[in-house]
């Protein structure tokens, strides 16, 4: 993953449910931490694991009654499948962010209006479909028949109202230090300049003779 920006460009990063995508997550944060100001944040959000997300858990389980023998998981292995914060957490650090890191657990209620729509929603606008196709292309209506089934038994026959879990997640970089701090903590020896009141002169210093008040400088 590249981002085809310059070195400290933005001061905020945003990525909506794409980080349990990348293929390796460290190197995705370290190119959105490149591209940060110091002081700036990385945002961005994940689903939870399955189990405290009803509608998907609740068809994961029937297509595994679809096919037992090799039950389909990509709903929990890929959108489900990052939400360990230690997990998170240390590929953050390893992607460079070194300031705070902070995780806000969301949960909402997902509704729609029949549980057919769910299972079209989940077998057909997910990555499930392609396991579902790999398996059996011709199991596809079968597949959102059972789904619906489930959904139904579940929820309701009309109207659905499913529980939705996701984490939040607000990484900053390191704010860069006022200038005296960032010398001393380099254990930098120079002086800070001299009130030019009191700084001495570069010039030569010349005696005169003042009748009243004798000799000055």
């Amino acid at each position: 993953m590249a981002l085809p920006f310059g070195d400290s460009t933005f001061d905020a990063v945003v990525c909506q449910f794409g980080a349990m995508f990348f293929p390796d997550k460290a190197a995705a944060f370290a190119e959105a931490r490149r591209v940060l100001r110091p002081g700036g944040t990385f945002l961005f959000n994940v689903w939870d694991r399955i189990e405290d997300n009803e509608f998907a858990d609740c068809i994961t389980q029937a297509m595994a009654r679809l096919f037992p023998a090799d039950p389909p998981r990509s709903l929990a292995r890929l959108p489900h499948g990052y939400y360990d914060q230690a997990v998170i957490r240390s590929a953050l650090v390893d992607g460079g962010f070194t300031g705070s890191i902070a995780f806000d657990n969301l949960a909402f209620q997902r509704q729609a209006e029949s549980p057919r729509t769910v299972a079209i929603a989940y077998c057909q606008g997910t990555p499930l479909r392609n396991e579902l196709e790999e398996r059996n292309a011709s199991t596809l209506n079968e597949a959102m028949d059972l789904a619906t089934a489930a959904i139904t038994a579940r929820f309701s026959a009309g109207h659905v109202t499913g529980k939705i879990q996701a984490h939040a997640i607000s990484a900053k970089t390191e704010a860069q230090l006022p200038w005296a701090l960032r010398m001393g903590k380099m254990g930098a020896r120079r002086s800070l300049p001299q009130d030019p009141i009191h700084r001495p002169s570069p010039w030569p210093v010349h005696r005169s003779i003042c009748p009243s008040r004798g000799p000055v400088a």
